[in-house]
């Protein structure tokens, strides 16, 4: 007997707050799937088609100084991660 569970994909948008206008922001990750993005003029990323699971995040602001967090995409879960930068 074989079971086959399937977790629906989904989309994540990545909002950086508290960052100044102007400057190119990079985002980019590594866990069950590599991804990689560059920031709308609003600072926002968006990201489709993810499988849940761990990914680990290396954000780059315009003065290539990179910070790193780690965020669990739950199948149900939110589907906007929110960025407070200081």
């Amino acid at each position: 007997e074989l079971q086959v569970r399937m977790t629906p994909r989904r989309a994540l948008t990545v909002v950086l707050e508290g960052v100044a206008d102007g400057g190119e922001w990079s985002l980019s990750a590594w866990g069950i799937e590599d991804l990689a993005a560059h920031s709308t003029t609003n600072g926002r990323f968006e990201f489709e088609g993810l499988a849940p699971g761990p990914y680990s995040f290396a954000l780059r602001g315009p003065d290539g100084a990179a910070r790193h967090f780690h965020y669990t995409l739950a199948p149900g879960g939110d589907r906007e991660l929110v960025l407070r930068l200081r």
